[in-house]
């Protein structure tokens, strides 16, 4: 089992029966939405994937969605583009609208259209000059973090 800081086990879910089952404990828990390479029928790529993900995974967007309308979340090159994600979000914008909590990404390179994109989510962009200033910036908006 892979371990996270300070020896804390890491929970990985890829299908909906890991999820359900690792949600159980209180270990950090990485939740793969679009499948994991040791697992091919879980990639999610196509249309017919995230239809298919929606449907069989439903604990997972469940989730993701009470994850969203609880707190703040921090997208680190993330296109924000992802169908599921989308509906996901468009849902709570039109529930909780001004009263959503904020969301952050981090992007790599200022891009005009992409910036434009995101601001039309409400989604606050943290551009940086370069993908290696990623640890730093990590580091600074979390000082007991340890180095990626």
């Amino acid at each position: 089992m892979p371990t996270g800081r300070l020896g804390e086990t890491l929970r990985v879910s890829v299908t909906e029966a890991q999820f359900t089952a690792h949600r159980r404990t209180d270990d950090a828990h990485l939740v793969k939405l679009h499948g994991a390479i040791g697992q091919p029928d879980t990639i999610v790529l196509t249309g017919s994937d995230y239809a298919r993900a929606r449907a069989e995974r439903r604990a997972m967007m469940d989730n993701l969605r009470n994850e969203l309308a609880g707190g703040g979340f921090l997208f680190v090159e993330f296109s924000l583009s992802d169908p599921n994600f989308n509906t996901i979000h468009d849902d709570l914008r039109l529930v909780h609208g001004m009263n959503m909590p904020a969301s952050y990404t981090v992007q790599g390179r200022r891009n005009s259209i992409k910036e434009r994109y995101l601001r039309s989510l409400d989604v606050n962009t943290v551009w940086l000059d370069g993908w290696n200033q990623l640890p730093d910036f990590l580091t600074r908006i979390n000082p007991r973090s340890e180095e990626i």
